[in-house]
């Protein structure tokens, strides 16, 4: 009786039940599902300028917080699996191998494979079990997070680049706009050697 009520309260958790509270906005939105993901993983389909493509690749190989965000990834994932592993009992197992010799048919041969628990923590308060949510919230929290930082990394290098390809716009606009004034007024000047232009079209020149 004592073991089944222990095993019965291995089963008990502590853990206050969470109850998500009605949201002011729907629960989904329109095309929420899989965009991010999408964005992230394959940016490079919605790029067709190649030199953007390998200045955003440059920078997510080599930025600090992307790799750390990696990182993350990593450690949470291994911390995930040593927690589960508690929840489960420890099982040793041996094979052995036997050959003997007998007189009616020569040589005998025999396997044989011997198993056992050696350890298994009793979860009396469901602490291994909540201890094993925590780190699989923090290993998705972790691959949320570096999804975010990848997107975020892609959109600002992005913005920059279109940012950077306008001022180089305006700047070539605003060259061809002082050439073009220039040559006007060689154009006055002469007129007003000749005596076609007066001085006052020189100046508004």
């Amino acid at each position: 009786v004592l073991a089944l009520a222990l095993l019965s309260a291995g089963c008990v958790s502590l853990d206050p039940t969470y109850q998500r509270p009605d949201a002011p906005v729907p629960a989904t939105l329109p095309g929420a599902h899989g965009e991010a993901n999408a964005v992230v993983s394959q940016w490079q389909q919605v790029m067709n300028d190649a030199r953007l493509k390998s200045v955003v690749t440059m920078a997510l190989n080599s930025n600090r917080d992307v790799q750390k965000a990696i990182a993350d990834i990593d450690a949470a994932r291994a911390q995930y699996g040593e927690t589960r592993s508690s929840l489960f009992p420890t099982v040793d197992a041996e094979l052995s191998h036997t050959r003997s010799r007998t007189l009616a048919s020569g040589v005998a041969t025999s396997d044989e494979a011997n198993g056992a628990v050696s350890s298994f923590e009793l979860d009396l308060f469901g602490r291994n079990q909540s201890l094993s949510r925590a780190a699989r919230e923090t290993w998705l929290a972790s691959e949320f997070t570096a999804q975010n930082t990848r997107l975020t990394m892609v959109s600002e290098l992005t913005t920059a680049w279109v940012t950077l390809a306008a001022d180089n716009s305006n700047l070539a606009l605003a060259k061809s706009t002082l050439e073009s004034a220039a040559n006007s007024l060689k154009i006055v000047k002469r007129q007003q050697e000749v005596g076609v232009a007066a001085a006052t079209d020189v100046s508004e020149a």
